[in-house]
């Protein structure tokens, strides 16, 4: 995962491109509490704060794992027009995290079968991206669903 971090980093560096920021999914082995409402959703992270994302202006959704030795742990990472320096992840220990399965589907077009092609194969990283919006400020979004 670090790999493709780092490599992804170098590229926005090559690029010109700013670095983004990543916000946390909780704080230490606490997870975030997640919100979901029809425009959108807010993700609280302890001490962290809160951040909220309207569906509108998410430009990005990716999912991948982290491999916590014993278990993967299941990530969303979100990126937004409000914020393009900034990286918000949900972890699948979030509360309410399985609530974005429904409003995914019905506000970006990603369908439910994501979840079960991240999960396997098992201490993998899974990396995959669900939904990119093109051109943000004037195209309609392109909608992927797996």
């Amino acid at each position: 995962m670090w790999k493709k971090l780092v490599a992804r980093f170098l590229k926005q560096e090559e690029d010109g491109a700013p670095l983004k920021l990543l916000w946390p999914r909780g704080t230490g082995s606490v997870p975030g509490i997640l919100t979901v409402r029809d425009d959108g959703f807010e993700l609280s992270a302890g001490s962290a704060g809160r951040q909220w994302v309207r569906w509108t202006s998410v430009t990005s959704v990716a999912t991948y794992k982290y491999d916590r030795f014993a278990v993967d742990e299941i990530i969303l990472a979100f990126e937004t027009e409000q914020r393009p320096d900034l990286v918000i992840e949900v972890s699948e220990e979030c509360l309410g995290f399985r609530d974005l399965f429904l409003p995914l589907e019905r506000e970006l077009g990603i369908g439910a079968g994501w979840f079960n092609e991240v999960m396997c194969p098992a201490f993998a990283t899974n990396y995959r991206v669900l939904f990119e919006r093109q051109n943000p400020a004037t195209s309609v979004p392109d909608k992927m669903s797996s």
